[in-house]
């Protein structure tokens, strides 16, 4: 099923920026390395790049995940703030609504 999500995405979403991420991180350690590369393999075929491993329970890799969000989160602000400064100097209000151009 991943493997059809991807390709969709892949067909019908070309601009979104796609980040792999695996919960449970915390059973992904068995002490040699072959669970985590088999999990990293398995991301790996979707084409997306390397996967962030977290655990949402453990908080485990959350500094990671934080860090691979962070630009597209400043990113996203700045988008916000240029809307709102636009919107402010626009004089008709239905107008207001649109982003400035």
């Amino acid at each position: 099923m991943d493997l059809d999500v991807g390709k969709w995405l892949r067909k019908h979403a070309p601009e979104i920026k796609i980040i792999t991420v695996m919960n449970k991180a915390e059973s992904l350690d068995d002490g040699f390395g072959s669970v985590v590369s088999a999990a990293n393999e398995a991301a790996r075929t979707l084409r997306f790049g390397d996967p962030v491993a977290f655990s949402a329970e453990t908080s485990l890799g959350m500094n990671d995940l934080y860090e691979v969000f962070r630009p597209l989160l400043e990113q996203q602000q700045m988008l916000l703030q240029t809307v709102q400064v636009c919107n402010s100097d626009e004089t008709n209000e239905e107008e207001s609504k649109l982003p400035c151009s």
